[in-house]
């Protein structure tokens, strides 16, 4: 248990290190939003803002759903633009840092965004938290080819780990792997707008 504990606790002081100097040095604020946007009602409040931007941090090592939480709260950010802050987001992981740039059309990507969930709510959306980030990581510098073994080794796993076909709700829906045209669009879809507004465009 010790040695469990000084190892966790090494990890929690390097991510310390890493977060500090991000923090904002004044206490950050609270916005409301309230957005009618294509027939959706979104409300709620945007926490951690500070005259830098927005701050999102978390002890994991990269995962797309953190990536993507925090991209729509950036979008928010800039659909609300809070008077006196800087319109950037900064996203600290265990083992990468996102800085998100100021977007000159929020609203429309946010709009696709909710598309693709009221799609989803409709019918199988074939976007997964591992196997959609992997393929577009694999395409940064590849033809699509080249990704899609990529993608479907995440999908099928390697026998030391979960894989995301193994879930319970995808073996329901998908008899078959789901890594074809349609998955490599949405996923582009969702990621390609993200890329092209972090500093140094790569994930």
């Amino acid at each position: 248990g010790e040695a469990w504990f000084e190892q966790e606790s090494g990890t929690v002081t390097e991510f310390i290190e890493t977060l500090a100097p991000n923090l904002p040095e004044a206490p950050s604020m609270t916005v409301a939003v309230d957005l009618q946007l294509d027939g959706f009602r979104l409300g709620g409040q945007l926490e951690g803002i500070s005259q830098q931007g927005l701050l999102r941090y978390r002890l994991v090592k990269r995962k797309g759903k953190d990536i993507i939480a925090a991209w729509i709260d950036h979008l928010l950010l800039n659909i609300v633009r809070p008077e006196g802050v800087q319109l950037e987001t900064k996203l600290v992981l265990q083992d990468k840092f996102y800085q998100f740039l100021p977007v000159t059309s929020p609203t429309q990507i946010l709009s696709q965004l909710l598309a693709l969930y009221w799609q989803g709510g409709h019918q199988p959306l074939p976007f997964f938290d591992k196997t959609s980030l992997e393929y577009v990581l694999a395409t940064q510098g590849k033809t699509p080819e080249e990704a899609f073994p990529k993608a479907e080794k995440i999908w099928q796993g390697n026998g030391q780990m979960m894989a995301e076909q193994d879930d319970p709700y995808h073996q329901l829906v998908y008899s078959q792997s789901p890594v074809d045209e349609n998955f490599a669009e949405i996923a582009q879809q969702v990621y390609a707008p993200i890329i092209s507004h972090l500093q140094g465009g790569e994930l």
